[in-house]
């Protein structure tokens, strides 16, 4: 069973339109050993544009280099009470400014990954047991709690 852990949670501003811009750093685990990590990112007011969600997977083993690691994109929205979700491309300024371990890869290869079914598994533990894009996708908008602790950008 894969299981969600809090890590850091920044804040910014939406170009367009000044809304709260979330950043959310979190740890998978399984069997109390880390397995992956994503750093996730939604709005307030945009709704429909969904969670964007880098994920990345691979060796976190002490001295495993960042060779041994593989970098995702993955877009989850709503459409009426379904999730949904597509991988994507490294072309967006949404990503340009953070910096990920491990080696990048499109959505082709995703697509023709040895582990795709392991980064559904990925998915659907997080938008189980990640609290606040549950909120995000429950209410459209986030309103945090003094125990969300945010870091502001």
């Amino acid at each position: 069973m894969l299981e969600i852990r809090d890590g850091a949670i920044s804040l910014g501003e939406c170009a367009c339109c000044q809304q709260a811009r979330f950043f959310l750093t979190r740890y998978v685990f399984e069997e109390n050993a880390p397995v992956a990590a994503y750093i996730a990112t939604f709005t307030n007011g945009h709704h429909e544009k969904g969670v964007h969600i880098a994920l990345t997977t691979g060796s976190w083993d002490e001295g495993a280099s960042d060779l041994h690691r593989q970098t995702f994109l993955l877009d989850v929205w709503m459409d009426q009470d379904e999730h949904h979700m597509r991988f994507a491309d490294w072309d967006g300024d949404v990503w340009d400014q953070i910096d990920f371990p491990g080696v990048k890869h499109g959505r082709e290869a995703a697509l023709k990954s040895d582990h795709l079914d392991q980064l559904y598994l990925f998915k659907d533990a997080i938008l189980k047991e990640d609290g606040l894009i549950r909120r995000f996708f429950d209410q459209g908008y986030v309103e945090l709690r003094k125990s969300d602790k945010p870091k502001t950008r």
